[in-house]
């Protein structure tokens, strides 16, 4: 699939939207859907959204009117979402993200733009680890993403048996 919606992290904290190669329209809005669907099966939390653009071609202008029909569709629920980090976007992307930071009523930007995917998370941890996100489930799971991106036969890092427990 050219886009893809997933958690990216194993408490459902954050979720992964990548682009993968050309996508259409309709591909676009189904990933809108499928992020926003993910973000319903908990939408007490403001879930944080990585938009993983380093293996799409480049957005032509032709794309514009694409783009602001998704940022009317978004628009809505955008103070539903926590930080929105756009990884490897180009410069119309970027005006993009500036569009829907405009869009925020908050006085804190919560829109980022990083080059590789483990800046997104470090951006997520340097900014929220202090709230309900578990910076080690999301480098535990980056590292498994990393890890089976370059080897299809890795398997999950070991559960914790200590998690959860109170420390004495």
């Amino acid at each position: 699939m050219p886009i893809t919606a997933d958690w990216l992290d194993d408490e459902h904290a954050a979720i992964l939207v990548r682009f993968n190669g050309t996508w259409t329209d309709q591909q676009l809005q189904r990933a809108i859907e499928a992020a926003h669907a993910l973000h319903c099966q908990d939408d007490g939390i403001k879930h944080h959204i990585v938009t993983d653009f380093t293996n799409a071609p480049i957005i032509s202008a032709n794309s514009l009117q694409s783009i602001t029909t998704v940022l009317d569709r978004v628009r809505p629920y955008r103070r539903d979402y926590g930080l929105i980090i756009f990884v490897g976007a180009s410069r119309l992307l970027r005006v993009v993200g500036r569009l829907l930071n405009n869009a925020d009523t908050s006085d804190t930007p919560n829109v980022y733009y990083v080059d590789i995917l483990p800046d997104a998370v470090k951006v997520i941890e340097d900014t929220v680890a202090r709230t309900l996100i578990s910076a080690e489930a999301l480098r535990n799971k980056l590292r498994q993403s990393i890890s089976q991106e370059h080897d299809p036969d890795a398997t999950h890092p070991p559960s914790n048996p200590d998690r959860g427990k109170a420390a004495r």
